[in-house]
């Protein structure tokens, strides 16, 4: 049965981050937007306010497919479960379980 796993069980990525994805769904700051794509690709914000935010990087539940960091979908932030079929055509009517954060921190590069 697949399951979540503690965080840094698996290896980091090039960039020495852990669990980017596959462990659980993301939520992100960003609302939703679905024309996001075609909008400004470096460093993008999506619109200002919304109903929907975004979690990205599939889940332990993913397919093969769906387990990649651009992959993304919405949730209203308050309902308690997934409310959309997904592109993959799976019906997502589970609890939060497949859905976490991460902490993030900006640093501001001091050059010398």
């Amino acid at each position: 049965i697949a399951q979540t796993h503690a965080v840094g069980k698996t290896k980091p990525n090039q960039f020495g981050v852990y669990d980017m994805m596959g462990n659980v769904w993301e939520w992100v700051s960003d609302w939703y937007d679905a024309a996001y794509p075609r909008g400004k690709q470096n460093n993008p914000t999506g619109v200002e306010k919304g109903d929907y935010k975004v979690v990205r990087g599939g889940s332990f539940d993913s397919s093969a497919g769906g387990l990649r960091i651009t992959n993304r979908t919405w949730l209203h932030p308050k309902n308690k479960v997934f409310p959309k079929v997904t592109t993959y055509g799976q019906v997502m009517n589970e609890i939060y379980n497949y859905v976490g954060f991460r902490c993030a921190q900006s640093i501001v590069l001091v050059s010398k």
